[in-house]
């Protein structure tokens, strides 16, 4: 049995932490701890920004909107705040973006690498903005590999 490793990112979250669901090994404490300190989203502007969020290993979603106040904007900041630990989300007001992966602004803009093949999935369906819910359903329902790598970090016998 492990210790519970538990993140209070401010005083008025003492309710309630983040708790550490991932791997014991040094290299997944030490890169869960990072994403802690870091913030849940970047700003993205260039081609150049958007290149290098796309490069990380992992999944990322971009949120493409007319304008960082909008509600779906703030929706979509909710929602990367609670899905933090698993991706790494990046906002933009860059409509071209959108344009770019078959979207129209509003857009949620989701790069995951399958098989060794990169991959992007776009989104502008009102229904799929509407809500943090909404839009963590999206996420997690296309984020999802459908045949991962088996290893002893993530197999488990019956």
């Amino acid at each position: 049995m492990f210790s519970a490793l538990k993140v209070f990112r401010a005083s008025c979250d003492i309710e309630k932490p983040a708790e550490y669901q991932g791997g014991r090994s040094d290299k997944d404490i030490i890169k869960y701890l990072r994403k802690q300190v870091e913030p849940a989203y970047v700003t993205i502007s260039t081609d150049a920004e958007l290149d290098s969020f796309d490069d990380k290993d992992g999944v990322e979603i971009l949120g493409v909107f007319a304008s960082l106040e909008s509600d779906e904007a703030k929706t979509f900041l909710k929602a990367a705040e609670e899905l933090r630990n698993d991706y790494s989300f990046g906002i933009s007001t860059n409509a071209e973006f959108a344009t770019k992966f078959g979207a129209s602004v509003p857009a949620l803009v989701l790069f995951k690498s399958e098989g060794g093949v990169e991959q992007q999935v776009a989104t502008s369906e009102a229904a799929k903005l509407a809500s943090v819910a909404a839009q963590k359903e999206w996420i997690q329902a296309e984020a999802f590999e459908l045949v991962g790598e088996i290893g002893p970090e993530n197999f488990q016998a019956c």
